[in-house]
């Protein structure tokens, strides 16, 4: 068990800086001129923000 829980730890570390690097691929992507694959990343980083809010308040609900 304490394997499962410091693997998933050190998964969620590694991802810690997703949004952030989602948002410098985009502006990247707009200062290079690639204004439908900047939009195309931010549409994917809404689509995981929906998605994880969603998830999470559904685990968070069952703990009340």
């Amino acid at each position: 068990m304490n394997d499962i829980l410091r693997e998933l730890e050190e998964t969620l570390a590694m991802q810690e800086n997703y949004f952030d690097n989602l948002i410098e691929l985009g502006l990247f992507l707009e200062s290079s001129g690639q204004y439908e694959k900047a939009i195309n990343v931010y549409k994917q980083g809404l689509e995981k923000a929906d998605q994880a809010k969603a998830a999470l308040s559904g685990t968070m609900l069952g703990l009340l």
